[in-house]
C-alpha cells in the first residue's frame, strides 16, 4: 500500500492556512492590546479624578476643623 504524500500544492495550501492563522492571531492580539490600553487609560483617568476629589475633601475637612478649633478657642466661652 502506498503512503499518501502531500503534494506541493497541498503543502502550499497548509502553509497559507498557517500563515493566515498567524496573521489572524497577531491581529487579534493587537486588537486586545489596544482595548486593554484604552481600558487602562480610562481607569487611570478615573483614579486621578477620584484622587483630586479626595484632596478637595481633605482640604475642606481641614478648613472646617480649623474654623471649629478657632471658634472653640476664641469665642467658645461667652458670658451670657
Amino acid at each position: 500500500m502506498a503512503t499518501a504524500r502531500p503534494s506541493a500544492r497541498t503543502t502550499s495550501a497548509d502553509e497559507m492556512t498557517s500563515e493566515e492563522l498567524g496573521k489572524f492571531t497577531a491581529s487579534l492580539l493587537e486588537q486586545m492590546q489596544g482595548r486593554f490600553q484604552t481600558m487602562s487609560d480610562a481607569i487611570i483617568t478615573k483614579i486621578d479624578e477620584m484622587s483630586e476629589r479626595i484632596d478637595e475633601l481633605e482640604r475642606g475637612v481641614r478648613e472646617i476643623a480649623s474654623e471649629t478649633a478657632g471658634r472653640d478657642e476664641g469665642g467658645g466661652k461667652r458670658a451670657g
